[in-house]
């Protein structure tokens, strides 16, 4: 993850107007049947086979996550859980991606630059297409300089390797295996047509049993029909049997491409500070003569949203017996959004004892900090607001004339609105210079 203190720096500009996005692509990977086998053969130049198959405010809070919605018909992890079925059992198979060693990795031009590729090992097969050539000595003495494998077809648009047994020589591949994805000129496709995709390129690693893996995200269009690697392996390592690649004169090269569809499906988080009509008083009366084990007031709204002040008088939880426990209680819960998952929103609130006797120098207690509601988290506050030996210690003024006070004031509440069409532009706004209330406890979660 991103370090706090580098991305809320103003030099980087990852939060203009202390907002940012957050971003997330999911793919799974469902193990395809395409395949095509090349065969090279004394006098042949080469038969190729048949296929067989956002947050703004950011820096006001001080927790950095958030329960977003559900989106997507299904969503999985491309390297740790790979799902596929054998003999219509189905299997879920844990893999472990290792990181080659250092030397393992060439960098290559993208315009007149340098990227460097990391290079990884699995052993989950590509799950889009395989490329087996044999007798790969005969098609290095081809003239031909640049072979294509067969069509085949992911994420809706039709694809095909090139090979290049001595390098690509435009991208300074020369002494190397280049390996290349490209979009099939078999359909046509619409003037200015363009597509983004992540692709991952393999070579079998035969003596481990694994795959060697280069992986890209490249945006292809009618200009630029072609993205890989001029440098996949040296043309010595990769012909020495003892390295696992090349062995019987036969080697197998594999691809998976996924096409990343913007859905614009996505949630925009802010946080909005309360300044009008943001507080509530609620005076108990008749205290002393109160049996319940525990008192709702009457609900009142702040925000959006109605809320509940609830008071336990002889304690509730770890303050039961010993304590006044008070609670901030979301009372409209029901009527929050069913789509979104967990339904959470924040709040910074402060939760008061006020002295309801005038004194000189009158006392409060009180408990200020932020915590996420939802419907599984209705109420929260403190078990322990005050001792009842000091709440009714009568020169502290807490209880007076038989009442209590207690008072709420919310400073902070989070709004959150979906947006499915494209990405809301930030917002260019003045934000108030003003204290924020800092944590002064534990808060307690209220379990119903």
């Amino acid at each position: 993850m991103v370090i706090w203190d580098f991305i809320n720096s103003t030099v980087n500009k990852y939060m203009p107007n202390d907002e940012a996005r957050a971003n997330i692509a999911l793919f799974v990977i469902k193990l395809g049947k395409n395949a095509a086998n090349y065969a090279v053969h004394e006098g042949v130049k080469g038969i190729p086979g048949d296929i067989s198959g956002f947050l703004n405010m950011l820096s006001e809070t001080q927790k950095f996550y958030d329960y977003t919605s559900l989106f997507g018909n299904q969503a999985g992890d491309p390297i740790t859980h790979i799902k596929y079925r054998v003999e219509e059992d189905l299997v879920l198979r844990k893999h472990k991606t290792t990181i080659m060693d250092e030397k393992s990795i060439y960098p290559f031009p993208i315009n007149n630059g340098t990227v460097e590729i990391s290079r990884t090992l699995r052993e989950v097969p590509p799950s889009d297409y395989l490329f087996q050539i044999k007798l790969f000595s005969l098609l290095s003495k081809a003239k031909e300089k640049r072979f294509e494998s067969s069509d085949f077809e992911s994420g809706g648009y039709k694809w095909k390797l090139c090979l290049y047994p001595h390098g690509y020589e435009k991208e300074k591949g020369k002494g190397h295996i280049s390996l290349y994805l490209a979009i099939s000129e078999a359909d046509p496709y619409p003037l200015g047509w363009e597509v983004n995709v992540k692709f991952e390129l393999f070579v079998y690693y035969r003596i481990r049993d694994k795959y060697l893996t280069l992986q890209s995200l490249r945006h292809f269009h009618e200009f630029k029909r072609e993205f890989g690697f001029a440098k996949l392996l040296s043309l010595d390592t990769f012909k020495d049997a003892s390295n696992g690649y090349l062995i019987d004169d036969s080697c197998v090269f594999g691809a998976e491409v996924y096409v990343i569809k913007s859905t614009s499906k996505g949630e925009c988080l802010s946080l909005k500070e309360e300044t009008y009509d943001n507080s509530y008083s609620w005076e108990i009366k008749k205290f002393s003569e109160i049996k319940e084990e525990r008192l709702f007031s009457e609900p009142f709204t702040i925000g959006k949203h109605k809320w509940k002040i609830v008071v336990y008088p002889k304690g509730h939880g770890s303050g039961k017996g010993n304590s006044l426990s008070v609670f901030l209680w979301l009372d409209n819960c029901g009527s929050l959004p069913t789509k979104r998952l967990g339904n959470w929103f924040v709040t910074i609130f402060l939760l008061k004892l006020a002295c309801s006797r005038r004194l000189e120098f009158p006392r409060n207690y009180s408990i200020t900090g932020d915590f996420w509601f939802c419907d599984l988290s209705e109420g929260w506050g403190l078990f322990d607001l005050i001792s009842l030996h000091d709440l009714h210690d009568k020169p502290k003024g807490f209880v007076f004339l038989d009442s209590l006070v207690v008072e709420v004031q919310i400073h902070v509440m989070s709004d959150v609105k979906e947006f499915s069409s494209k990405m809301p532009a930030l917002e260019t706004r003045d934000v108030e210079e003003g204290p924020i209330s800092k944590w002064h406890g534990s808060l307690s979660k209220l379990e119903t």
